[in-house]
């Protein structure tokens, strides 16, 4: 973590996550400027955490792009420099454009159609004779499973059914 090292230099450093007891509050002890209590995707919050710092460093994705972006753009008299940029984290945030980015610059990736989940879809799906994994496109955290769904077909159509 960032703020861990950050401390070993005496670098002041403020975190806004939510709760007194969060992973990086427990690491920093609250100094002036003091902590932010808030998420990620509170824009308020970003930008009284923009206040308080010369430097945003950003350490997950599920951050307000639109917020970051309003607070870099804001006139102070230094710089807000953010790291990842805005322009970054709209990328990742976003794992069909993220895959589209890396392969554009030659980057060996499995292939990537676009999916939407609508009737042709389901159609396609049920000719499969496999498991069909329909990834999200955003808002996906390590980790978490993402929908595996199995489709059937019924007298009504095909019908999609989560496994």
């Amino acid at each position: 973590m960032l703020a861990a090292s950050a401390s070993l230099f005496n670098v002041k450093v403020v975190i806004l996550d939510v709760g007194e007891s969060a992973p990086a509050k427990q690491v920093i002890a609250p100094i002036s400027p003091t902590h932010v209590d808030g998420t990620f995707a509170d824009p308020p919050k970003i930008r009284e955490l923009a206040d308080k710092a010369d430097v945003l460093t950003v350490e997950i994705e599920h951050v307000d792009v639109g917020a970051l972006e309003a607070v870099q753009n804001v006139p102070r008299p230094t710089l807000l420099a953010i790291h990842l940029s805005p322009a970054t984290i709209h990328t990742i945030q976003d794992k069909f454009r993220q895959k589209e980015h890396l392969s554009s610059r030659g980057y060996p990736i499995s292939d990537f159609p676009p999916f939407e989940p609508n009737e042709e879809s389901k159609r396609a799906a049920a000719h499969s004779e496999h498991k069909v994994a329909w990834l999200r496109r955003c808002r996906i955290f390590v980790g978490e499973r993402n929908t595996i769904s199995k489709v059937l077909q019924t007298d009504l159509g095909a019908q999609v059914i989560k496994t």
